[in-house]
């Protein structure tokens, strides 16, 4: 029974850090001139999904819908803009690598 609790605990300590990570990153993203359009909106895209990964968390596990087989989870595009941002924008490539790391901690 203690181990269920603690873990419960983590998790919630996991899907706060997610959350204060994703704030970041959209202060990140507001202030990041040198992003082009097409940059922006795979990252703000990402970033929705994720956001809803996350309330889909909430959900009772009957209730979620199944990702299409052919679907990539936050967790993988995170890790494919991990890499297309790496060279010019390091910050945001950091701040993608420690979200991708918290999903990870979650079982995404």
């Amino acid at each position: 029974m203690v181990l269920f609790r603690h873990a419960g605990r983590l998790r919630h300590m996991v899907i706060r850090q997610l959350h204060e990570t994703l704030a970041r990153l959209h202060e990140q993203l507001a202030s990041a001139d040198s992003l082009d359009t097409a940059e922006r909106e795979g990252l703000e895209q990402a970033m929705k999904e994720i956001q809803a990964s996350l309330a889909k968390l909430g959900e009772a596990p009957s209730q979620r819908e199944p990702l299409p087989e052919t679907s990539a989870t936050p967790l993988d595009q995170l890790k494919a803009l991990v890499g297309q941002f790496e060279q010019q924008h390091p910050a945001l490539s950091n701040r993608l690598a420690d979200l991708a790391e918290l999903l990870h901690d979650l079982g995404f």
